[in-house]
């Protein structure tokens, strides 16, 4: 998700969700804007 969307941030880290240290950066076609993007992981236990 982008690391500036602070909604989203929490809704993840709410349910349990984490930033695992992955980020990217990338620009939408045609402009010149980085957007950064940050990876979230969730532990999965089987049953």
């Amino acid at each position: 998700m982008l690391d500036s969307n602070e909604r989203a941030r929490r809704f993840y880290s709410a349910a349990g969700w984490a930033p695992d240290g992955a980020e990217k950066t990338d620009t939408m076609p045609g402009e010149d804007v980085p957007l950064c993007e940050v990876r979230y992981r969730i532990e999965l236990v089987s049953a």
